[in-house]
């Protein structure tokens, strides 16, 4: 796909992709990144977790988020 008046073609996002959390580089930010770390790895194992991330997807990502999940289900 080329954009009209563009010589740069249009890029897609990948259908999945990870997200991440911030803080500030700092000693505070640092423990929240570790608690917030501990505890994704508390809550990635829930079906609440996995419905959630569900809710908007149609149904051919669902089936491609299913499969990422159970490949990393005991990642850390």
């Amino acid at each position: 796909m080329t954009l009209i008046g563009s010589p740069y073609k249009a890029l897609e996002s990948p259908e999945l992709s990870y997200g991440y959390i911030g803080c500030t580089k700092n000693q505070q930010g640092a423990k929240h990144i570790a608690l917030l770390n501990e505890q994704l790895k508390i809550i990635k194992q829930t079906q609440a977790y996995t419905q959630i991330l569900m809710r908007w997807l149609p149904a051919h990502l669902k089936i491609k988020l299913k499969t990422r999940i159970a490949e990393t289900k005991n990642a850390t």
